[in-house]
């Protein structure tokens, strides 16, 4: 609801916390080209290791397929100012990104 106001409260990762409430460490990406064929609204998989970041989104139009991308993880630098305003149903989240998948 546009007319509706909302909250913004700090998330856990503005409280110097590794990860947010759910347990979940937040990262940001940064794309080229995504093709139409990968869903905006299904969830997707983040998997970040030795330095390489690896993302698998759902299609659109065929179940159960993954469509994948790979990338440099950079982390973040301590006094970073990337964020995320995370809309949890209720209030927004205001999170701070732990690094970048480029």
């Amino acid at each position: 609801d546009v007319t509706k106001e909302y909250k913004v409260v700090l998330g856990a990762s503005m409280r110097h916390q590794a990860k947010d409430a759910e347990g979940r460490v937040l990262y940001g990406f940064r794309y080229r080209f995504i093709p139409q064929s990968v869903s905006s609204y299904k969830e997707g998989q983040v998997e970040v290791d030795n330095g390489l970041g690896k993302v698998w989104l759902r299609s659109t139009n065929i179940p159960n397929q993954h469509i994948a991308f790979e990338g440099k993880y950079q982390p973040n630098k301590r006094n970073s100012s990337e964020y995320a305003l995370i809309f949890n149903g209720t209030d927004f989240v205001l999170e701070k990104l732990a690094g970048g998948i480029k």
